[in-house]
């Protein structure tokens, strides 16, 4: 009667299979919340009520934007940063000594810009980017009287235009 050796336990493939399935979900979950942590969604503000209520004023801000029938024509130079604003509107509109325009990151925060335009001539401003702005933005146009908003792919090919709709 001859009996054939069996292997140990840690030579057989079916044992190790079941040991790395549970292994491979580990490392699995060990890396989801790797990225959770490092890409951390940002805090909402803490003064989210009066942010809410201020909706309203930003409603009444777009509506004198469109009784003035506001348009500007935006061109971001990709590579100097220097922005160009054209604005149109009705014949009766002061166009003001500086413009604020926003570019908002739709999800990273830290990539937001800010920019003072300043007049170089009655309807035409002019400003200059820090970094050329790459991804999906939302343009944000105003005063303290009227503002237009505007979501958009940049770089974009050619001129922006941007209208209180």
């Amino acid at each position: 009667m001859s009996t054939t050796a069996q292997r140990p336990w840690y030579r057989q493939f079916w044992v190790w299979f079941i040991i790395v399935l549970p292994f491979i979900s580990i490392m699995g979950s060990l890396y989801f919340v790797y990225t959770a942590v490092v890409n951390r969604d940002d805090v909402v503000s803490g003064d989210w009520y009066q942010d809410g209520k201020s909706i309203n004023e930003d409603f009444a801000r777009v509506d004198v934007a469109r009784e003035l029938n506001m348009h500007a024509n935006i061109i971001l130079d990709d590579i100097s940063g220097e922005v160009l604003v054209s604005m149109q509107g009705n014949k009766d509109v002061q166009w003001p000594a500086s413009l604020k325009l926003n570019l908002y990151h739709v999800t990273q925060k830290v990539r937001d810009q800010t920019l003072n335009l300043t007049a170089v001539s009655p309807g035409e401003y002019r400003g200059q980017l820090a970094k050329a702005p790459v991804g999906f933005y939302t343009l944000d146009l105003s005063t303290s009287d009227w503002h237009m908003s505007k979501d958009i792919n940049l770089p974009a090919d050619g001129n922006i235009d941007l209208s209180a709709q």
